[in-house]
Parts: C-alpha cells; sequence; structure tokens
C-alpha cells in the first residue's frame, strides 16, 4: 500500500474567482492501483468557503473503505482490454474508463480508454448575482461538470502515456441564464 497526496485548484482568469479546489489523500494498492482501506489518513477537503474555513469540507471514510473507490492515478500492471473503475473527484465518484483501441504513440504500444460525463449537478452554492446575469446582491445556483477525457495508457507498466481531456463547468441559477465558468481543453504527453 502507498499514499498518495493531490492538490488542486481552478480559477476563472477573468474574475479571478475559484471555481474549485480540493486537497485529498488516499491509499493506493501498489499492484492493481485501486484505492483501499483501511486508510487512516485518506480525506477530501475542498477550498470552496470564501473565509478561507476549509474545516468542514474535510471528509473521512469509514477507516474500512476506499475514501476514492476505483483507480486513481493510474491503470494496474498488466493493464488488460476491458472497462475499468475510475473515480473522478469533481463527481466524487467512480465512472467507467471504458477500452477503445490499441494504438501506437512515439513507437510505443499503449491502450486508449475513454470516460465521459454528462453534465451533471455537483454543487448547489450562493454565487453573486452579477456573475449569473442577475440583479440581486446573491443568488443560489447548481454547478454543473461534464466531462470527455481519453487517457493512452502504457499496458505493462499502466503509466498515463497521453490524456486529452474536456471539461465545461457551468452555472445554473434558480432563474436566468447558465454561466459558464470553466472550459478546459487539454492535451498532454506525459514522459515515459
Amino acid at each position: 500500500v502507498t499514499a498518495w497526496i493531490e492538490a488542486s485548484l481552478v480559477t476563472d482568469d477573468a474574475s479571478n474567482i475559484t471555481v474549485n479546489g480540493s486537497i485529498r489523500e488516499l491509499c493506493l494498492d501498489r499492484h492493481t492501483a485501486e484505492a483501499v482501506g483501511p486508510c487512516a489518513n485518506g480525506y477530501l477537503k475542498n477550498t470552496t468557503d470564501e473565509q478561507g474555513d476549509d474545516s468542514k469540507n474535510k471528509k473521512l471514510a469509514p477507516a474500512r473503505d476506499p475514501q476514492f473507490p476505483g483507480l486513481n492515478f493510474k491503470f494496474p500492471f498488466m493493464t488488460e482490454k476491458k472497462t475499468y473503475q475510475w473515480y473522478d473527484s469533481s463527481l466524487r465518484k467512480p465512472i467507467d474508463a471504458k477500452f477503445e483501441a490499441e494504438d501506437t504513440i512515439d513507437g510505443v504500444n499503449v491502450y486508449r480508454f475513454k470516460q465521459t460525463a454528462p453534465a451533471t449537478n455537483i454543487d448547489t452554492r450562493e454565487v453573486p448575482g452579477s456573475l449569473v446575469g442577475q440583479t440581486e446582491d446573491a443568488v443560489r445556483a447548481g454547478l454543473y461538470y461534464e466531462v470527455d477525457r481519453t487517457i493512452w495508457v502504457e499496458p505493462v507498466s499502466g503509466t498515463f502515456i497521453k490524456v486529452q481531456e474536456h471539461q465545461k463547468k457551468t452555472l445554473v441559477p434558480e432563474t436566468g441564464s447558465p454561466t459558464q465558468l470553466a472550459l478546459a481543453n487539454f492535451a498532454a504527453f506525459l514522459p515515459y
């Protein structure tokens, strides 16, 4: 078993508003790459409180249960041509990573996996009315997340070779028009 720590912060460039942020620690099986329990240190801490108080956002799992079930940072050694459960930290649950095909990148044989999640309400929060075209000082809005992710994996080690992701976060107020907060499109080649 190994312990991993991940930190992320997403801000809107135009307004400098924090869209999402988190720190998480989890325990993984070194061979299967799946999250395991017990993990005394496993937690997720979201940084969504505007006053900087994130203590109420620290979520501990029962000691016997994996905090983030499924795969999280890599695929298992000897990756197979099948569907795996991959934990999506924005959705806070695992979703299918479906095997699509064998490919070759820079002479390396890889397996291509695909994940998609339709627009899903992941949070409801008070936001400045002006952010969603309203005249009120503050309004309640749902935060919707959707993703289309492709992962190319070297199957012997389970290591990512390339990741391509299209991610969208949208605020949807109870009345009025939705406002797109984040549109992230990226592709990364990772050293192998």
